[in-house]
C-alpha cells in the first residue's frame, strides 16, 4: 500500500525560506540586476522535490508576488528546468558568488534507476563520485558497518569526492551537522563533527565536497525525519520527466505493447471472458460452443436446452449451430482466464516499471543521438 503523504506545510521550513531569501540577495548584490530566471532559480531550488504535476512552487509564488516586470536573461542562466536546476546545483556554477553556498541534495524519485543520471551528470565533468549503498540486511546495519560507511565519507570530505547516498537511513543521523553545513573553521579549512552514538570525530571538508542522498519519494514524504527533509535542498528527478515528446510517445507505444503482450485476448481459445457471450451474466462456469470460440455460461445453457434460446452461438457475427451431446464446463480456460485476471507488466516482466521504460527510451536515444 502506498504510504500516506505529509501535508506541505511539513515539507518545508524555515530553512527553505531563509535559503531562498540569501540566495535572492546574494543574486540581486552580484549581478546588480535580478532577473526573472533568477527569481525562479532560487524558488525551484528552495521550494522543488515534488512532481511538477503534482505542485508547482511558481503558482504560488506567482500569485502573491509580482513578476511581471522581471526580464527573462537573455542566455537563459541561471536555468528553471528540472534537470539543470540539479546540474547547476551539483557544479555550483550559476551561484559561484563570494558568501554564497549550495545546500546539500535530496533528489527524490519513483525508481533508484535515476543514479545513473545523476552520475552521468558527474561524468560528464570528469568527476568520479564515491556511491554508498545500504540495506536492510543484518551485516548493512550493523554497529561495524555503519562505522565504516562514516569512515568513508569522511575521507571524500576531506579529498573533495563527492558522494551519493541510497538506502541508508541508519545513517543519516550522524550526518545532521553536515547536512545542515555547521562547520568550523581551523586557519583557512573548514571542519564538521561526525557522530556514530556518543562516539564524535572531526572531519575536515573540502570546498568541492558534495553530497547528494538520493531515495524513493513516498518513502520522504511518509518516513524521513522532518529535520533532515530541511536541512537539505529537495529536488523531484523522474526518468519519464526528461523525456521530449516523441519520445514519451515511444514510450507510451512500448507500454501499450507490453500490456497486450500480457492479455489473455491474444489467447481466446483456450481462456474464457468474464461474462457470459450470451446474457452478460458473470462467467462462473464457462462452457465453450461448438464454433471453439466463445462461451456461455449455465443461464444460456439451460436456455437452449429448454429451446428458449436458439441453437446458435449468440454472438451476433458468429451465428454457428450448436451441435453439442454432452455440456462440460471448461475448467481450462477459467484456470487460464482466473490467471491472466491477476497479470499485468509489472507481473508478468522482472524488474518492469514506467520509469525503467523512460530510463531505455532515454539510453536508446543517446545512441541515435536522440532521433527517437
Amino acid at each position: 500500500m502506498k504510504p500516506e503523504e505529509r501535508d506541505l506545510t511539513d515539507f518545508f521550513g524555515l530553512t527553505d525560506f531563509y535559503s531562498l531569501i540569501k540566495m535572492v540577495v546574494n543574486f540581486a548584490d552580484n549581478t546588480k540586476a535580478l532577473n526573472r530566471n533568477q527569481l525562479e532559480h532560487s524558488i525551484r531550488r528552495n521550494f522543488g522535490g515534488f512532481d511538477p504535476e503534482t505542485f508547482n512552487p511558481m503558482e504560488f509564488f506567482e500569485k502573491y508576488c509580482n513578476m511581471d516586470d522581471l526580464k527573462l536573461a537573455k542566455d537563459d542562466r541561471p536555468p528553471v528546468d528540472s534537470i539543470r536546476i540539479i546540474q547547476a546545483s551539483l557544479s555550483g556554477e550559476d551561484t559561484a558568488f563570494e558568501g554564497m553556498e549550495s545546500r546539500y541534495l535530496l533528489i527524490l524519485t519513483e525508481n533508484l534507476s535515476v543514479l545513473s543520471i545523476i552520475l552521468d551528470e558527474f561524468y560528464s565533468k570528469n568527476i568520479h563520485p564515491e556511491v554508498v549503498f545500504g540495506s536492510k540486511f543484518r551485516d548493512d546495519i550493523s554497529y561495524t558497518q555503519v562505522f565504516h560507511n562514516v569512515y568513508r565519507i569522511k575521507k571524500c570530505m576531506d579529498m573533495g569526492k563527492p558522494v551519493i547516498l541510497l538506502n541508508l537511513g541508519d545513517l543519516y543521523e550522524s550526518l545532521y551537522d553536515t547536512f545542515n553545513r555547521y562547520f568550523s573553521t581551523w586557519g583557512d579549512r573548514k571542519y564538521v563533527d561526525l557522530g556514530l552514538g556518543d562516539h564524535r570525530v572531526k572531519s575536515f571538508v573540502d570546498d568541492k565536497f558534495r553530497l547528494v542522498v538520493i531515495a524513493d519519494k513516498n518513502k520522504v514524504h511518509s518516513q524521513f525525519p522532518i529535520p533532515l527533509i530541511s536541512r537539505l535542498e529537495k529536488h523531484y528527478l523522474s526518468a519519464t520527466s526528461l523525456l521530449t515528446d516523441e519520445q514519451k510517445r515511444v514510450k507510451k507505444d512500448l507500454e501499450n505493447w507490453a500490456k497486450e503482450f500480457v492479455t489473455p485476448q491474444i489467447f481466446y481459445k483456450t481462456v474464457c471472458p468474464p461474462s457470459c457471450e450470451g446474457c452478460g451474466a458473470e462467467l462462473i462456469r464457462p462452457y465453450k460452443l461448438t464454433c471453439q470460440l466463445h462461451f456461455i455460461g449455465p443461464c444460456c445453457k439451460e436456455k437452449i436446452e429448454n429451446g428458449l434460446m436458439e441453437r446458435k452461438c449468440p454472438v451476433k457475427d458468429c451465428g454457428e449451430e450448436i451441435w453439442l451431446e454432452e455440456w462440460v464446463m471448461d475448467s481450462v480456460a477459467l484456470k487460464n482466464r482466473q490467471y491472466f485476471e491477476n497479470s499485468s507488466t509489472q507481473t508478468a516482466f522482472i524488474g518492469y516499471s514506467t520509469e525503467m521504460t523512460a530510463l531505455a527510451v532515454r539510453k536508446a536515444a543517446e545512441q541515435f543521438d536522440g532521433k527517437i
